[in-house]
């Protein structure tokens, strides 16, 4: 219901999002790395919390993500209980 417009400066730049309005679009990186962006409309009271990251790695690297990603996730030792976690 609002326009966004994504924000990488470091590898591509601006693209809008348009309500009901289909974008498909590409990020082609020059080299691995970290990149952080985000959205550059204002879009609402949460705009300043619309940041994110884009990782560029190896094709071997990603594959050894994706696997990780795979696993079972690890049982807890203890149960949380500490108070500091209530509201």
């Amino acid at each position: 219901d609002v326009i966004h417009s994504i924000w990488l400066p470091n590898m591509h730049g601006k693209r809008d999002l348009i309500p009901n309005y289909p974008t498909v679009f590409y990020f082609r990186p020059d080299k691995i790395g970290t990149y952080w962006g985000q959205c550059a409309e204002f879009c609402g009271y949460q705009h300043a919390k619309m940041r994110f990251i884009v990782v560029v790695e190896t094709p071997e690297e990603f594959d050894s993500w994706m696997k990780a990603q795979q696993q079972a996730s690890v049982t807890p030792i203890r149960a949380l209980t500490s108070s500091r976690w209530r509201s």
